[in-house]
């Protein structure tokens, strides 16, 4: 984020890595850093999350954002405190390859299962370590 931090609106492509209630995460091409897409700042319209199809789709113009897509952001904020980088859509590069939509999936749940099992990987790594030095 210290990198972006200078960045403050410049504008950027990006592909939609993750969706939830709140708005989507996007990352950044060529410089892999991630930041938030507030629902808040989608324009004229109201849009409801689809966990299931893994996008936000707006009420009346039935305007879909979706894992996978390709958008154009532009870096509105930047909190080193809180390592967040909040950006705003210019508009929509490209709807979703199939590709990209699967590598955007399985990056989303390599994150919640790393996220999981994390704690349980120290506990076994500990576990090893001390295995190790009584048989030494």
């Amino acid at each position: 984020s210290e990198y972006m931090q200078d960045k403050v609106g410049e504008e950027f492509s990006g592909l939609i890595t993750a969706v939830t209630g709140f708005g989507f995460f996007v990352e950044l091409k060529d410089i892999y850093v991630e930041g938030l897409v507030h629902i808040s700042t989608l324009p004229q319209d109201y849009f409801h999350f689809d966990s299931g199809n893994h996008q936000l789709v707006g009420e009346n113009t039935g305007k879909r954002y979706r894992l996978g897509d390709t958008v154009r952001v532009k870096a509105v904020g930047v909190s080193l405190d809180d390592k967040k980088i909040d950006f705003e859509l210019v508009g929509v590069e490209k709807k979703r390859r199939k590709t990209q939509a699967k590598k955007a999936k399985a990056k989303a749940s390599e994150q919640k299962t790393t996220a999981k099992s994390s704690k349980g990987k120290g506990a076994a790594q500990s576990r090893k370590k001390k295995t190790r030095k009584k048989t030494t």
